[in-house]
């Protein structure tokens, strides 16, 4: 509750006085999960469902040290859904639990029944030449003002490949931020047709030049191959929330699907959507593919990725690619007739996203991006 506190302050014969507005708490947050198996793969997603009194501010899933606010579950204002992933690097005993916070700071905590199955992921190396690097580094920092020349392509483009990525990951954890708080998302979501998948959700690359290792990063997401000037589909319905041209995901764009769930699609040769525009499942508005380039394994026709995914008895997806991100394909088996599908909770398989900054004392302050 909100009550009043009045303080005077008396200094040489002069009074003031001011009113606070000042939030007493009666106690925590009154929390209840209702849903009750969750299967996770390490690197996957799943959803809870649960409700919590009018007095929280803040709740939703704290996953090791990504916290996944929670969004509103039909008619009823108390009742809350979290879609929330569970990294792949993180160690496989992180805890997972329910959070809510009132304004007063009081915090309430609930744990649920989950089955995690842990996996691997492979390793894979990236060679670099010199053609590449002159391809790439001169394009990235015409449009990237914040990167520095560091006298050497090759110490210029780890430049790229860490700070500018770290950087981009930030953005888009800002932009997710401003996802809707509603579904926008109609059904499954679709692999783009008439693609080919060609590197697997988080392998672990060490980038290789003359010989030598000089970096390491991972790729969160799949990359799909298509045919040059091919059309680039929207995964599903949706509104745009970045078309421009964006740092190492070259010509680039978000879409969001609601309730924090966003695809990104990257490396376009050219971008046919505006921000806040709507648009349509399987609708060729996003953009096109780039030329395929030759022997380049380090670069993909066509990137898209998922900012969050949801659990569901049947999903069995097909991937496409992505929050550095990639997009996928959920292979046409889950179509909700009503929101209140979303809620079943059972094994997925779709790899995790980023998860957003956690409110304070909900964990560490930094996101955590998986890319």
């Amino acid at each position: 509750m909100t009550d009043e506190v009045v303080v005077a302050a008396v200094d040489f014969g002069a009074t003031s006085i001011r009113v606070c507005r000042v939030e007493i708490g009666d106690g925590p947050p009154r929390l209840e999960v209702l849903s009750s198996q969750h299967y996770i793969n390490q690197g996957g997603s799943e959803c809870v469902v649960y409700r919590v009194s009018p007095d929280a501010e803040v709740s939703g899933v704290q996953a090791g040290p990504n916290f996944f606010p929670g969004y509103p579950a039909g008619s009823d204002p108390n009742l809350r859904f979290a879609l929330f992933a569970f990294a792949y690097n993180i160690p496989e005993n992180s805890p997972l639990k329910v959070m809510a916070r009132d304004g007063a700071g009081n915090e309430a905590v609930a744990g649920f029944w989950y089955k995690l199955f842990p996996k691997k992921f492979r390793s894979r190396p990236i060679p670099l030449d010199d053609g590449f690097l002159q391809k790439v580094v001169p394009e990235v920092m015409s449009h990237t003002p914040s990167i520095q020349d560091q006298g050497e392509l090759i110490k210029t483009f780890l430049e790229i490949n860490s700070k500018l990525r770290k950087a981009n990951h930030d953005q888009i954890a800002e932009l997710s931020r401003k996802s809707a708080p509603r579904f926008l998302w109609d059904g499954a979501f679709l692999q783009l047709s008439n693609s080919q998948v060609e590197s697997l959700f988080a392998d672990h690359r060490t980038y290789v030049y003359q010989g030598k290792e000089v970096d390491r990063q991972d790729h969160v997401g799949f990359d799909l191959s298509v045919t040059q000037q091919y059309p680039i589909e929207a995964a599903n319905d949706g509104v745009i929330l970045l078309a421009d041209y964006f740092g190492i995901y070259g010509n680039t764009v978000l879409i969001d699907h609601g309730c924090g769930l966003i695809s990104l699609y990257g490396h376009l040769s050219s971008i046919g959507v505006q921000p806040g525009q709507q648009v349509k499942k399987k609708d060729p508005v996003v953009g096109e593919a780039p030329p395929r380039p030759e022997a380049d394994p380090t670069k993909p026709v066509i990137s898209v990725i998922m900012k969050r995914d949801l659990g569901n008895r049947r999903f069995k997806p097909a991937l496409t690619a992505v929050s550095s991100l990639l997009l996928f394909s959920a292979s046409g088996r889950f179509r909700p007739s009503s929101s209140q599908r979303c809620f079943s909770t059972a094994r997925t398989t779709f790899p995790a996203f980023l998860g957003t900054q956690p409110p304070d004392s909900f964990g560490p302050s930094s996101a955590r991006i998986l890319t």
